[in-house]
């Protein structure tokens, strides 16, 4: 862990070193999904912890779900980043019965790469639609 400049932020920054993650606990039958979620209940309290997942889905981005109980969606406002956002959510459910983690939930919807187009604003009226709940919190022009 590394002291921020912010007298109340503490960083973890990864390396490359965690691409062996999913082979050391693959030995762990079943717990392995749970390895996060257990060394944070070790951790001192705090008020807000972030976690940037890869996009793809395996043990880390499992992991980082399962410790979780909100999440934060970036979304390129490009067509092929729907399909992404329409898997997530589907990861999601999956994740809240298959691992009953049933608090798990889509909190926010970023837009990203946010162009004045017609097909930047049709994929973001797509968004409104899908995440409506996201949208009421913060929506204009270019983010949700």
């Amino acid at each position: 862990m590394q002291r921020a400049r912010h007298p109340y932020l503490d960083i973890v920054p990864s390396n490359k070193s965690l691409a062996l993650f999913p082979h050391e606990v693959a030995g762990h039958a079943g717990e392995e999904n749970y390895c996060l979620r257990e060394a944070l209940e070790r951790v001192p309290n705090y008020d807000f912890i972030l976690f940037d997942a890869p996009p793809s889905f395996g043990t880390i981005t499992l992991n980082v779900l399962l410790a979780a109980s909100e999440i934060v969606l970036p979304v390129p406002l490009t067509y092929l980043a729907l399909d992404g956002a329409a898997e997530m959510t589907r990861t999601v459910e999956m994740v809240r019965t298959r691992f009953e983690h049933p608090a798990l939930e889509i909190s926010l919807v970023v837009p990203t790469f946010a162009r004045n187009t017609k097909m930047a604003a049709e994929i973001l009226d797509k968004l409104r639609r899908h995440f409506p709940s996201s949208s009421r919190r913060r929506c204009s022009a270019t983010r949700c």
